[in-house]
């Protein structure tokens, strides 16, 4: 255990670097990350860290931060959540991208290490001119892991929130003047729970969410998981009797994630160096959370949903992915407004299929569109 200066207790968990991940450190661009600042009303004050040993493949100037959160209102322990700030062209006047990952994933599914030139979202929105911001969210990477049932979607919504405040009151240089959340599978469930529930970002991106989910399929990724601690990636990382999962070594491709003959093979030896943990918390809580209506139907930002058109985990029982996308619509009737986007040969992992690059043109369109790259 450690205490901050303020007093508060932080519970420190072990870190997992994500096995396999580039060492080399890349060379350093012009562009500098910014110092922290002071900012009060929150629950700590953020710092640099190098704790971690991956380096983006993005090219972009980058910088690493944990920003302490509690997981609830009013709660006295801190946690550090672990994030990278990227840039190749400024990190002031410029729209800010929050990224979230979803379950068994960290940082890297947004900045994905293997090939970025085609797989790595960091590397195509900050060559259009935003600033991104890929979270490790708590459990996971080199974030702290509390026991995991504790890390409910309300939760990771307070956190994110509490992250996008760090943004808004200038924790990391000039004030943040718009901010967009984006977040992919259990991250884009984060992203709604967050938008509707705080309105306090600019514009609402979510990829591989809906509130209608195939169970039956969500199932056998369940079957496909095993305790973390069995796992020679986690072992002796993640906290005992902790209720973290992981799945099983090899067969990351064989489930939803993946449409079968849309994907380079050889990424499946990099979904096992960089695969993470689920926190049994989250089960619990995607199933009670997701079909509400509410807090979606808060959300007052534009919202873009984007989604394979393969992707079996969020469907009705046609499995239509233009079918659910039209129906999530329903789900957001006070969004400033609300576009669909299905993209073609993908099943749950979108960044990852070999049609990626169609879905980060689409993202970085509809951003520059409804938010704008400058403040």
């Amino acid at each position: 255990m450690q205490t901050l200066a303020v007093g508060t207790v932080v519970a420190v968990a072990p870190l997992v670097a994500p096995a396999g991940a580039a060492t080399a450190q890349p060379a350093t661009p012009a562009l500098t990350a910014p110092a922290p600042r002071a900012v009060t009303g929150m629950a700590g004050q953020v710092e640099q860290t190098s704790v971690a040993t991956d380096f983006s493949g993005s090219g972009a100037a980058c910088g690493d931060y944990y920003f302490p959160v509690t997981m609830s209102e009013g709660d006295p322990t801190v946690y550090r959540v672990w994030g990278r700030l990227c840039s190749k062209t400024s990190f002031t006047d410029r729209a800010v991208q929050v990224l979230l990952h979803g379950g068994s994933y960290n940082h890297t599914y947004w900045d994905w290490p293997f090939q970025p030139e085609n797989y790595s979202y960091v590397k195509a929105a900050t060559e259009a001119g935003f600033v991104t911001l890929t979270l490790d969210r708590l459990g996971y990477g080199y974030s702290d892991r509390p026991n995991s049932l504790g890390i409910t979607f309300p939760s990771n919504a307070w956190v994110a929130h509490q992250v996008v405040q760090y943004l808004r009151r200038g924790a990391l240089g000039e004030p943040a003047k718009k901010v967009i959340l984006g977040g992919h599978s259990m991250g884009g469930l984060t992203t709604n729970i967050e938008a509707g529930t705080y309105n306090d970002v600019d514009g609402v991106i979510v990829s591989g969410m809906t509130h209608v989910m195939n169970y039956p399929v969500i199932a056998t990724i369940a079957a496909a998981l095993v305790p973390a601690e069995l796992d020679q990636k986690f072992a002796g990382n993640v906290p005992l009797a902790s209720a973290y999962t992981t799945t099983r070594a090899g067969v990351r491709c064989q489930i939803a994630f993946y449409q079968q003959g849309a994907y380079d093979p050889d990424i499946c030896a990099a979904e096992e160096k960089y695969k993470d943990t689920i926190a049994a918390g989250e089960w619990v809580t995607v199933v009670t959370h997701d079909p509400l209506p509410t807090p979606s139907d808060r959300i007052t930002a534009p919202v873009l949903m984007a989604m394979g058109n393969n992707d079996h985990m969020m469907c009705v029982l046609t499995c239509d992915a233009d079918l659910n996308s039209h129906l999530e619509a329903s789900f957001y009737p006070n969004a400033a407004s609300y576009e669909l986007y299905t993209q073609p040969r993908s099943a749950h992992d979108q960044n990852l299929h070999y049609t990626a690059r169609q879905w980060f043109q689409k993202a970085i369109d509809w951003s520059i569109e409804h938010v704008g790259v400058n403040t």
